[in-house]
């Protein structure tokens, strides 16, 4: 039919004309001639044959659409010769190594926005990059936290998406130490300003 219903009807011992609609993008199909598209990947109904290309059909979310697929979250699926037509059963697992698996694009992902695109263990640098925090467990005199020996320059890590510091420059603690320096000086100046001001008022 012009909607793309097929209708039965007639033939021996037909009592009834019966009106078929063929399976929607995503929907469940057990052959190719039920889906709209005309291709039925896997069990579901898909815009094309997806079988090229380390690419699914039934990826949560693109049900129906042909997406480059990944192996898990820290692996993705390469061709073995790095070409982007091979047979999807050639396709092997490409280990990301600090970084996790794109999710929209099937690929190994080489720079992050937060530590949700790094690999277990792994931080996200203010540089875009995967790497390993340094260890802050150990505490001075003062209870303040130090770098680990042989960490002396200064890093930022965004977790969570905001930023905090790790190392001060040659090793020193947390930059909290030094921020309370400040503080301490701001609040020593603020008060000296408003013991100064009612005498500037009387004369």
């Amino acid at each position: 039919m012009d909607d793309g219903t097929v209708l039965v009807t007639g033939g021996f011992h037909q009592a009834t004309t019966e009106r078929y609609a063929l399976g929607d993008l995503g929907g469940a199909c057990g052959a190719n001639v039920e889906c709209g598209a005309g291709h039925c990947v896997n069990g579901i109904c898909c815009d094309e044959a997806c079988d090229t290309g380390c690419r699914r059909c039934d990826l949560a979310g693109s049900e129906g659409t042909c997406t480059r697929a990944c192996a898990g979250a820290t692996h993705g699926l390469v061709c073995p010769d790095g070409s982007a037509s091979c047979p999807n059963e050639a396709c092997i697992q490409d280990n990301c190594g600090e970084y996790r698996c794109g999710g929209t694009k099937g690929v190994c992902l080489r720079k992050c926005q937060s530590v949700d695109d790094c690999a277990p263990g792994y931080s996200c640098s203010l540089e875009h990059e995967c790497v390993q925090p340094p260890d802050v467990s150990a505490t001075d005199e003062e209870g303040c936290s130090v770098a680990a020996p042989g960490r002396s320059e200064y890093s930022l890590f965004i977790s969570g998406g905001s930023a905090r510091s790790a190392t001060t420059p040659g090793g020193r603690p947390w930059l909290s130490r030094d921020l309370a320096v400040v503080v301490s000086a701001l609040v020593a100046g603020l008060a000296l300003a408003r013991r100064r001001r009612p005498a500037s008022r009387r004369s």
